[in-house]
């Protein structure tokens, strides 16, 4: 499954992306049920950290994918 996904190289970048799905689902629940503003707003900063490493992990490994293939 690992050369599905790029080989060797392609796990820690699929670790850190599951780290930060992780991240975001915690933060997501935090986000619930935050007593105030201010904390949702830090929060959000770390919402859109995870999506932005999310995305990024899942770029690294498409490209890697398509590497490989050609």
């Amino acid at each position: 499954m690992k050369e599905w996904f790029g080989g060797d190289e392609a796990v820690p970048i699929l670790a850190g992306s599951l780290a930060a799905f992780a991240l975001f689902f915690s933060s997501f629940l935090a986000f619930l049920i935050a007593p105030d503003n201010n904390v949702r707003v830090v929060v959000l900063l770390v919402l859109g950290g995870s999506v932005a490493a999310i995305a990024g992990g899942i770029g690294v490994t498409v490209g890697n994918v398509r590497r490989d293939r050609r």
